[in-house]
């Protein structure tokens, strides 16, 4: 499994996102066997993420009362990403003609605001495609190490 990094951080080193999906559900209800699943699927962790696992071992880590809105951002992107892809004539935002939008349909959905799942779904958009150009910059950097 490929952990794309450098997208979040913890305590300023590199986590991938799958990792931070991971730390989020934990944070909601402190199941162990989350992040013990990360560590079977894939042993090369980010830096960053072993130092998280070292927190949670040596109860550094507070339950939050609030966890950040990573997942649900997530799976808003995802929602909407499918909506726009399965109707190709539906708009994210409204142009004040009152038809439905992906974001109204995803505001209904996720019982938040339309400017909301807009504002989720632009930002997680963003991240992912920083995170693939990243990615794709590394494999050209890395197949030029190899080819010299």
């Amino acid at each position: 499994m490929v952990y794309l990094t450098h997208i979040f951080k913890y305590k300023d080193k590199p986590i991938g996102v799958f990792e931070k999906v991971k730390i989020n559900s934990f944070m909601g209800d402190y199941d162990y066997s989350k992040l013990a699943e990360i560590i079977r699927e894939n042993p090369e962790m980010t830096e960053g993420f072993r130092f998280f696992l070292a927190d949670v071992m040596e109860r550094k880590i507070k339950r939050t009362k609030r966890s950040d809105n990573f997942v649900r951002d997530m799976q808003i992107h995802e929602y909407i990403s499918d909506l726009l892809e399965k109707n190709k004539k539906l708009k994210l935002t409204t142009d004040n003609t009152g038809k439905e939008t992906a974001g109204s349909k995803a505001a209904a959905k996720f019982m938040i605001g339309e400017e909301v799942a807009v504002r989720a779904y632009s930002k997680m958009k963003k991240a992912l495609e920083n995170a693939y150009e990243e990615m794709i910059q590394r494999e050209i950097k890395e197949g030029k190490k190899t080819t010299k």
